[in-house]
């Protein structure tokens, strides 16, 4: 079996009003996967906590067979998350993103963003 590209084992996150897990899932590589739910049973949250933007309050989370760790470029690089909304980009200017992302990502390509 291969090393699942997400693991999360009994994570948790409290917020105003609601508590997110324990939650406990394997994401496999080749597989498609959809997350579905009501507004507000926590899909956003979740998936902040797998990408390291948001830290649970308990549990563990892996990402290609090592613990999370929020500034490891190895495993940022690998893997991408497109919100539904980019929250705080909303008034900055092309060439900010794409500097900021040039610093972020040793591979970005600024021609084709450019183009894009």
């Amino acid at each position: 079996m291969n090393t699942p590209l997400i693991r999360a084992i009994d994570i948790t996150r409290q917020l105003p009003g609601f508590q997110l897990g324990p939650i406990s899932l394997e994401i496999e590589p080749g597989l498609v996967y959809a997350l579905v739910g009501p507004n507000g049973s926590g899909k956003t949250t979740l998936f902040r906590m797998l990408m390291g933007l948001i830290r649970p309050e308990s549990g563990e989370i892996e990402r290609f067979g090592e613990p999370l760790e929020v500034d490891n470029r190895a495993q940022s690089t690998r893997i991408a998350y497109v919100p539904e909304a980019l929250l705080g980009h909303d008034a900055w200017k092309t060439h900010e993103i794409n500097e900021l992302y040039g610093r972020l990502y040793p591979n970005y390509d600024l021609r084709l963003a450019q183009q894009l």
